[in-house]
């Protein structure tokens, strides 16, 4: 007997079983109403298959079998990792270089084969994951593949020398014959053009355009960033409470609610004499059109930088209400995307933003992630690349027992359409 799920009344929300078990001290009240701040009980996410597999052969190649480790992409971001672990007492967690042989380093692109592993204790494992969910410093699985296929070319380097370890399989030295491990297209060309596509609807120049991993690692720069100038270190989170700020150097990370009342809250103290460096807000989302151009006049008047959280592309209404975007170039959740920050050239905040994110801005974006994402923004070439992968599917459906019939469109090169339909009878197994 087939069981149905009892469809909910229209108009009633889904209830989210985050929501009943958060804690008292996450809610907040607002007038007669009790509020939840966004990602207030959001849990830290668990690694892909391939960040998985390259832990696990980490930990073998190390004989840790006791210990736990995750993976970053560059020495500063595992160093940040460290920094709020704290130490041990027996065992303080350390950093495990892995990269290629100097000596043989013939491709430019065999540097993203290099990655640092931060080893700790089970029990920190927790701490470690929260961090990366918090600041989106660990590794890409794109990059996880790459360097889980390289490993066994590396070395490891470590202050501690039962750490130190040399590669399994010796490379040949010859540059003649480099093929002994695989290569990395250098990506650059493409991650320029995904810039100036990005810029273009600004407008701006791509040069005020920064490429992330993903966006938390995006605004958790972008907050470093901003704590790192001079002047006022409090910190505004509007509408949402972003744990990427409290991982910052700010002194004072304050909470204000997402509504008119919140805004009336904060130009009253604003007016009284409170100062304060930024405010993160999120539009369209928890803060209106409407809003953000309150908090723009608010924001001129007190000299304070505006950081949105766009869902999609630069919207010309939201750019010119901003000091720093951070945007993605697609707007569909499963659609790649290019977590970006642009600066907004009229601020007058632009040149101390420039320069601090020049200086702290990591190139973390694998080669092949700009890549694939590039291709995914040809719309021609990802349509034909999607048929293909369709077509390949609708070949071996066949060969399962649950499939009854397959239904799908063929286009040839001149645009024509052929419907295919084809049944296939199958009895239970």
């Amino acid at each position: 007997m087939t069981h149905y799920k009892q469809p909910r009344p229209l108009g009633e929300k889904k209830r989210n079983s985050k929501d009943i078990t958060t804690p008292v001290s996450k809610w907040y009240l607002l007038g007669h109403k009790v509020v939840q701040p966004k990602q207030a009980a959001e849990p830290a996410r668990s690694p892909t298959y391939p960040t998985k597999q390259l832990n696990k052969q980490v930990l073998q190649r190390l004989h840790l079998d006791r210990f736990q480790c995750i993976i970053f992409p560059t020495a500063a971001s595992a160093s940040r990792c460290l920094k709020s672990l704290g130490k041990s007492s027996q065992f303080p967690p350390e950093i495990v270089r892995f990269n290629l042989p100097v000596l043989s380093c013939f491709h430019e692109a065999d540097e993203w084969a290099t990655f640092f592993a931060v080893i700790c204790e089970s029990h920190s494992l927790i701490d470690v994951m929260s961090y990366c969910r918090d600041t989106g410093d660990a590794i890409s699985t794109r990059q996880a593949e790459y360097c889980l296929s390289c490993l066994d070319f590396l070395e490891s380097r470590s202050a501690t020398a039962e750490y130190c370890t040399r590669p399994r399989k010796m490379p040949a030295l010859d540059v003649a014959s480099v093929d002994w491990v695989p290569t990395v297209l250098s990506g650059e060309a493409e991650k320029q053009s995904i810039k100036e596509m990005i810029a273009q609807p600004a407008p701006v120049s791509a040069t005020e355009v920064f490429l992330f991993p993903n966006k938390r690692n995006a605004l958790y720069t972008v907050s470093r960033a901003l704590a790192s100038l001079s002047g006022t270190r409090e910190v505004v989170s509007f509408g949402a409470r972003r744990r990427s700020l409290q991982r910052s150097s700010w002194s004072k990370v304050s909470f204000c609610p997402g509504t008119a009342d919140g805004l009336d809250g904060l130009k009253i103290s604003l007016a009284s004499g409170r100062r304060i460096r930024a405010l993160f807000c999120e539009c369209p989302g928890e803060t209106s059109l409407a809003a953000l151009r309150r908090i723009r006049s608010l924001a001129s008047a007190y000299s304070f930088v505006v950081v949105c959280d766009a869902a999609s592309n630069c919207d010309p209404d939201v750019f010119p209400l901003v000091d720093v975007l951070v945007t993605s170039f697609t707007s569909s959740n499963t659609s790649p995307s290019s977590p970006s920050v642009v600066v907004n050239p009229r601020s007058q905040h632009s040149r101390a933003i420039m320069s601090q994110l020049g200086l702290i801005h990591e190139d973390a974006l694998f080669p092949l992630d700009a890549i694939a994402l590039h291709t995914s923004l040809n719309t021609s070439t990802s349509v034909q690349q999607t048929s293909d992968t369709g077509l390949v599917v609708a070949d071996i459906t066949p060969w399962f027992s649950v499939v009854q019939e397959r239904d799908f469109l063929l286009s040839t090169l001149v645009g024509s359409e052929v419907s295919l339909s084809s049944c296939v009878s199958t009895e239970a197994a």
